[in-house]
């Protein structure tokens, strides 16, 4: 019989062969205690490769975005404190010229400013002074949009209370000598008294993460819209088509594209 090297003749193993080099080989739960172990080093290298944050760094961002909302909680109150200076300075002696209109608000809408000044100027400060409704988080960009609608009421409604003049009064009336102002920022806007009311409530709920004061502003919406609604009607029926003109060019609380 041919052999090929081998002391034994192909496919013919001893039982000595056979036990020896089972013997040799570890059990299958040692292979993978081995192959664990050698795992472990380059589990370690991986983590060692990630980035650390650094609590300084994040301490300081922090720091800055809480500096950042402490900023504006800060310049809304001093807005709103500004504008309940001008009112009871400015606006409401000027009850006492009421009674020489010609026209104004009957009913239960004659009331509506007595509901909409304290509402509207006084409730915003007091919920930013109580910090009632805030969202503890960053959102810089949310909070950005909020003072750039500040800084448009900051400019609008000084600049519309220049260009109204006498004719600024607390209630919805006409005066015999009426005069039909479609100057200044009333190019742009039918109120635009109302429109920085409104920018600089919802510029407050967005500057500072107020959830509270976003809820609040349909009702502050309704209430403007009503009164604006009133002044529009008296204001119809003053001029006739020139106000009716007026209205069809330009928009109630938010300027119309190509205005």
């Amino acid at each position: 019989m041919p052999f090929s090297g081998c002391p034994f003749p192909r496919g013919v193993r001893t039982a000595s062969t056979t036990t020896t080099s089972r013997m040799d080989l570890p059990p299958r739960a040692d292979y993978a205690r081995l192959l664990s172990r050698a795992e472990e080093p380059r589990a370690e290298v991986g983590r060692a490769s990630r980035p650390v944050p650094d609590p300084a760094e994040s301490n300081f961002r922090q720091e800055v975005v809480m500096g950042i909302g402490d900023a504006l909680r800060l310049f809304f109150l001093g807005f709103y404190a500004v504008v309940i200076a001008v009112t009871l300075i400015r606006v409401l002696p000027t009850v006492g010229t009421l009674r020489s209109a010609e026209q104004s608000a009957t009913g239960a809408r004659r009331f509506l400013p007595a509901v909409l000044l304290p509402f509207g100027f006084l409730l915003p400060p007091a919920v930013l002074f109580l910090r009632a409704g805030e969202i503890d988080a960053t959102w810089t960009a949310v909070r950005m949009l909020g003072l750039g609608l500040g800084l448009y009421a900051a400019v609008i409604l000084p600049w519309a209370a220049a260009t109204l003049g006498r004719f600024l009064v607390p209630r919805a009336v006409v005066f015999p000598d009426h005069a039909l102002v479609v100057r200044g920022p009333y190019r742009l806007v039918r109120h635009p008294v109302y429109s920085g009311d409104l920018a600089l409530w919802l510029g407050t709920a967005l500057g500072t993460l107020n959830a509270l004061l976003l809820v609040l502003l349909p009702l502050y919406l309704l209430g403007l819209s009503a009164e604006a609604a009133v002044e529009e009607r008296l204001l119809e029926g003053k001029f006739g088509q020139a106000y009716r003109d007026y209205a069809a060019r330009v928009g109630r609380f938010a300027p119309r594209p190509g205005t």
